[in-house]
């Protein structure tokens, strides 16, 4: 996203299905947490979305099209679940509200530019 930002060619270095998560929804999550109204320690995962990496370079053009055909990736899936069940985090705090992905995946994209623009990052 950071390349696509900065107009810049990427191989995201891996593909297949995985589950995202946009800091803002976990910051959402981790307030929620914090205020529920439970009693104890328990484990959880964390919900978010299943995104194929063509669904994903699919929402980074669509978030700059002027980057239309530098994001690419290895077609190599990672050892790891595509997803997983955020059930039981769901009943202790309830549902956490997600921004969807290629809202998300925009928002990134724009923030990027600001921090490039602004000379706080490089791409």
């Amino acid at each position: 996203m950071l390349a696509a930002a900065a107009g810049r060619e990427f191989m995201i270095p891996y593909g297949g299905t995985s589950q995202f998560q946009y800091a803002p929804d976990v910051a959402r999550a981790f307030v929620q947490a914090a205020l529920a109204d439970y009693d104890g320690a328990s484990v959880h995962n964390l919900a978010g979305q299943a995104v194929s990496m063509d669904g994903v370079v699919s929402a980074i053009e669509a978030a700059a099209p002027e980057a239309g055909g530098l994001i690419s990736y290895d077609d190599v899936t990672l050892p790891f679940p595509e997803a997983v069940d955020a059930a039981s985090l769901t009943e202790v705090i309830g549902p956490v509200e997600e921004l969807p992905f290629q809202q998300g995946v925009a928002d990134a994209v724009d923030r990027f530019r600001r921090l490039l623009a602004d000379g706080r990052v490089a791409a």
